[in-house]
């Protein structure tokens, strides 16, 4: 039996579920700002971003950790989207040859082997894309 007789009762139950959903909204909220991003969540927020910053990104991971495979193949993905192909292929190519040396180096490669097989699809579609472009001249180029 409830000490609040009929109406009063029944608004100080919602004003304490009000109260209590708060709680909890600031407390979700507090708990997701104190957990560090994973990789995998970062990596989405990457890809799913502005192309020039994901572009800015990536070009600045390159800068930091420039023997890492995967980023020259991430951004040669994101060239290979806006039609940048001879970029792509630059990447896709110096990814191929950082993820074939490290898979001739590591006992069990299979990071490596993935990577070199994207590195190299992505090469062989960049090409394609290349060969079916009007060939620009020189001073196409320089204008």
């Amino acid at each position: 039996m409830s000490p609040f007789p009929g109406e009063e009762s029944r608004a100080v139950a919602e004003e304490s579920i009000d109260q209590w959903r708060a709680e909890q909204d600031d407390s979700e909220a507090t708990t997701a700002a104190q957990q560090p991003v994973s990789f995998w969540t970062w990596l989405r927020g990457l890809l799913a971003g502005p192309t020039a910053r994901r572009l800015d990104e990536l070009t600045d991971m390159i800068r930091h950790n420039p023997q890492a495979p995967s980023n020259y193949v991430l951004r040669g993905e994101i060239y290979m989207g806006v039609g940048e192909y001879e970029r792509a292929a630059a990447d896709f190519e110096q990814a191929l040859m950082l993820a074939g040396g490290q898979f001739d180096e590591e006992d069990w490669g299979l990071l490596s082997q993935t990577l070199r097989d994207q590195a190299g699809y992505g090469l062989e579609r960049a090409q394609r894309k290349l060969a079916r472009q009007p060939q620009r001249t020189e001073s196409d180029k320089t204008s």
